[in-house]
């Protein structure tokens, strides 16, 4: 997974993007440690952000990476 999060971001940052952010429900660490893998930060933590498939509010972590000059 970490090889396509990267594919991805290079095509966002060569489209003119700067910044890139993603966000995960707070129970999942697996995918906060692809973000991580992939050069993301971790910025912080959104209670009750967004409703999960159950129609749950969930914490939401925020990830994000700026492109380098």
């Amino acid at each position: 997974m970490p090889e396509a999060g990267k594919i991805i971001l290079d095509y966002l940052f060569d489209e003119g993007y700067i910044r890139i952010e993603a966000f995960h429900d707070s129970r999942n660490l697996k995918s906060g440690r692809v973000m991580e893998k992939i050069g993301m930060t971790h910025e912080g933590r959104l209670k009750k952000y967004k409703l999960n498939y159950k129609g749950e509010l969930v914490d939401c972590e925020l990830y994000a990476i700026i492109k380098e000059n």
